[in-house]
């Protein structure tokens, strides 16, 4: 194990992003009521 902090390469970047729809679900499951999301994007 290195004793320093780890640096990653010059350029090097990392990103991460998810869709609402596959983490709450289809409006009528479950129980769950309509977002702002959900709202905007009918």
């Amino acid at each position: 194990m290195p004793n320093g902090p780890l640096r990653l390469p010059d350029g090097f970047v990392l990103g991460a992003s998810t869709s609402s729809h596959q983490i709450e679900g289809a409006v009528t499951s479950d129980g769950r009521g309509p977002s702002i999301w959900d709202t905007f994007a009918a």
